[in-house]
């Protein structure tokens, strides 16, 4: 992939392997204006935060035979994308429902992800619901995976743009 950057004409480009390499890359190096993000790594939560370092594009790389691929991606954050053909069919998210649908979240998800928005911790949230923090923890754990995002900040930001929360 990086030979066809740079046969492009892009004088910087840098690649990693996986998503924890390339979220430790973006943090050494400084932002530019274009990133790609391969989705068969399913790292829709990098999307958001390469933005949120400041790339000017981030483009998510999805394999075009799933249409909740670009849902999953826009929500996350992604400007665009680009089809890659060569991609395999199993590299596809797996729901493939919309995320952060009423369908995905059940009623109890949907009060904590608006408790958290809220700036809440687990332990007021176990407060406020009369649950203990480790159940709402496991909420927490359940949410980010459904979601596709693996933090706090990435589930509020994926319910704020699918209008759970304001």
């Amino acid at each position: 992939m990086v030979r066809r950057f740079v046969s492009m004409g892009v004088d910087i480009v840098y690649e990693a392997e996986d998503v924890t390499e390339m979220m430790r890359l973006a943090d050494h190096v400084p932002a530019g204006d274009v990133a790609v993000v391969d989705l068969s790594h399913r790292a829709y939560h990098a999307l958001g935060l390469l933005k949120g370092r400041g790339w000017s594009s981030v483009i998510a790389m999805t394999s075009g035979k799933r249409p909740a691929e670009l849902r999953f991606a826009v929500r996350a954050g992604a400007d665009g994308w680009l089809v890659n053909p060569s991609a395999p069919v199993a590299s596809a998210p797996q729901p493939v429902r919309d995320a952060a649908g009423p369908d995905v979240l059940s009623a109890r998800e949907v009060e904590v992800v608006r408790l958290v928005a809220e700036g809440m911790t687990n332990a007021d949230i176990g407060a406020e619901l009369r649950l203990s923090s480790l159940t709402v923890k496991s909420h927490m754990t359940r949410i980010g995976r459904k979601l596709l995002v693996g933090d706090r900040a990435g589930i509020v930001a994926v319910a704020m743009r699918a209008g759970l929360v304001t």
